[in-house]
Parts: structure tokens; sequence; C-alpha cells
């Protein structure tokens, strides 16, 4: 599968964007979930933290990175791993997009009706 096949989901600003490429049921694997994250020049996620280990593997750009109040240089080639209930935010201020691979393992639980809502929504394409 093509990552242009699979459907785009950004934040309402559009300074982030990711497509899910490893998810049920389109790959069959119930161990991870994982896809592509482009962050913006200048841009920010949000807080977040999650009860599942995360990797990252940066593909492209730098930035910097916080988890659980220690920042840290992360750039094209580097390997980050976001422990299960660590806070984490990424801050791009280099000059490029930030590019990334993420995987979950195993894949976190499907939001609940009294979750907070996503501010992910699908996207139209750049």
């Amino acid at each position: 599968m093509k990552q242009a096949d699979v459907e785009r989901f950004a934040n309402r600003a559009r300074t982030e964007h990711f497509r899910t490429t490893l998810v049920r049921p389109v790959v069959p694997i119930d161990a991870l979930r994982g896809g592509w994250y482009h962050l913006a020049s200048g841009a920010s996620n949000p807080p977040d933290v999650h009860d599942v280990d995360e990797v990252y593997f940066i593909t492209q750009g730098r930035a910097e990175i916080e988890l659980d109040g220690d920042r840290r240089r992360i750039s094209a080639g580097d390997t980050v791993l976001v422990p299960a209930g660590c806070h984490h935010q990424l801050v791009n201020d280099g000059d490029d997009e930030l590019v990334l691979v993420f995987l979950f393992s195993p894949p976190p639980r499907p939001r609940e009706a009294t979750d907070a809502p996503s501010a992910y929504e699908p996207a139209p394409e750049a």
C-alpha cells in the first residue's frame, strides 16, 4: 500500500498531519500501529501522553523534543523511544518540515465517547 492511498489526518491549524499506514484491517498485524507524521517548520504538536510505548524514526528535518521535562535535539537519522506514560512534545524549530515514522506497540486503545475530543480530522491533500 502506498502512503498516498491512506486517508490523511491533520490538526485544525494544519501545522501537522499524519497517515496511519500500519493498522488493521489494512495490515494484518495486532502487535503495532504506525505511519508517517509531518510537522511544519516553526510548529509544535500539543503536549501528549500515551498508555503504550511509541517509537519515532526521524527521516527529515530537526526539532526539539521534550520527554517528561527533559529537552533534547533530534534530527534525521535519530530514533526516539517515548515510553508509556511519558509526557512528550515536539517543537520544530528548524527551517524544514519534520518527517518521522511512528510506531506504537501495542496499538493504543480506541477513543471512548468520554475521552477528550481529538484535535485531528480528515484533511484534504496539500
